[in-house]
C-alpha cells in the first residue's frame, strides 16, 4: 500500500460513475443495492450464472434447482 494514505470520517456520495484503478479493500461489509451484502458471509441472492460455477470446500445447501445438464462429483446426499 501507498504511504500516502487519507481517510475521512464522513459518508461519501456519488452521483457519477466511478472507476477504481486499482484493488478496493473494504474493512467492513459491502453492499449492492439489495443484490449483493457480505457482512462476514457473502449472502447471494438471484444469481444468474453465465458460464461455469465451481464450488470449493465443503457446501450445504438447503435447496438446490439444476435445469440442463449438470455433473457432479463427491456428492454426498443426506436425507433427514
Amino acid at each position: 500500500m501507498s504511504d500516502h494514505i487519507t481517510v475521512t470520517g464522513n459518508e461519501a456520495q456519488f452521483n457519477e460513475n466511478v472507476t477504481f484503478l486499482k484493488n478496493v479493500f473494504i474493512g467492513e461489509g459491502l453492499d449492492i443495492h439489495g443484490v449483493f451484502n457480505s457482512h462476514g458471509s457473502a449472502n447471494l441472492n438471484d444469481v444468474h450464472i453465465e458460464q461455469n460455477l465451481q464450488v470449493e470446500g465443503p457446501t450445504s445447501l438447503e435447496s438446490l434447482y439444476v435445469t440442463g445438464v449438470a455433473t457432479f462429483t463427491n456428492l454426498s446426499l443426506i436425507h433427514i
